[in-house]
């Protein structure tokens, strides 16, 4: 059943990709910012790469299945040679006996599948393609208009505090303030230079390694420490350093744990039980061999 139903994966899938057609659309999780706003010309550059994606994934599950087809084949004449062995008597010529057998699973197993299964015969040039084009909602209108509005939510906040004055919009004011943001420290500004150059940012979990030379304090209270392997997270402009996660398992791996405290909470329960089995069960064979020695 299992060879047969390998086989109906096979035609199929192979008949489908030689008209070049896709049998599933590929989903992902790929987050694009201002989608709404992509030119014409990306969005027809994706579908593209979902199609090539697909054909590509379809062939790649038809070369499988021809591996697990004939692993199938295997399997299947070995367990009749291992049958055959065991119940047929020196005068029946095994070779034979085991196309018999072979001959009669082969065809009670195409009559069940045949029987179990919903085959189709699909014309797969008539079928049209899984894969959607993925487009913003304003382009499926009649009249195309693209969005003005800003729909981040940072920006519509950033607007209405500077409309209602919550936030200085004022030239001076702001130099000063942009200013300190920046001296605050070598990072952010290392950070900000990277994110407006052409090159991609590093972003957080960026290792950075301080410069030799005696600590200097920022305006934070915050120490540049010699010698120790830093990460600049940024968070509003902070100049902050966290711990490596190698520094974080020495101390966690120095600090000990109960066992269970490490369990889920699920299974919290039945480790103590487990552990009070143990324990009943150690006092136990220590009462007999003290009742054996007396």
């Amino acid at each position: 059943m299992s060879y047969f139903q390998l086989q109906y994966f096979q035609n199929n899938v192979v008949q489908a990709t030689a008209e070049a057609k896709t049998m599933f659309n590929p989903k992902c999780d790929f987050f694009v910012p201002q989608f709404p706003l992509l030119p014409e010309k990306s969005l027809d550059d994706i579908t593209r790469s979902k199609i090539a994606f697909v054909l590509l994934y379809q062939n790649s599950a038809v070369e499988g299945a021809q591996f697990t087809r004939e692993l199938l084949l295997i399997r299947i004449i070995k367990d009749i040679r291992n049958f055959v062995n065991e119940t047929s008597c020196k005068d029946v010529n095994t070779a034979d006996a085991i196309k018999h057998i072979f001959s009669l699973g082969y065809m009670r197993a195409k009559i069940e599948f045949n029987l179990q299964y919903k085959i189709k015969n699909i014309d797969w040039g008539k079928r049209e393609d899984k894969v959607r084009h993925t487009i913003p909602f304003w382009r499926k209108q009649t009249i195309k208009i693209p969005p003005t509005k800003p729909f981040n939510k940072y920006s519509v906040a950033l607007a209405e505090n500077i409309k209602t004055s919550k936030i200085s919009f004022k030239s001076e004011e702001l130099k000063d303030e942009y200013t300190k943001f920046f001296q605050n420290s070598e990072a952010v500004v290392k950070r900000m230079k990277t994110m407006t150059s052409l090159h991609s940012s590093p972003g957080i979990g960026y290792v950075m390694h301080p410069p030799a030379g005696p600590s200097n304090s920022n305006s934070h209270g915050q120490q540049q420490h010699q010698g120790r392997k830093l990460i600049y997270r940024g968070h509003r402009g902070q100049n902050q350093f966290r711990r490596t996660t190698e520094q974080k398992q020495q101390q966690n791996s120095a600090r000990p744990m109960p066992r269970q405290n490490w369990l889920p909470n699920k299974f919290r329960d039945k480790e103590h039980t487990r552990q009070n089995d143990e324990a009943q069960n150690t006092r136990r064979r220590v009462y007999e061999v003290n009742s054996r020695k007396d």
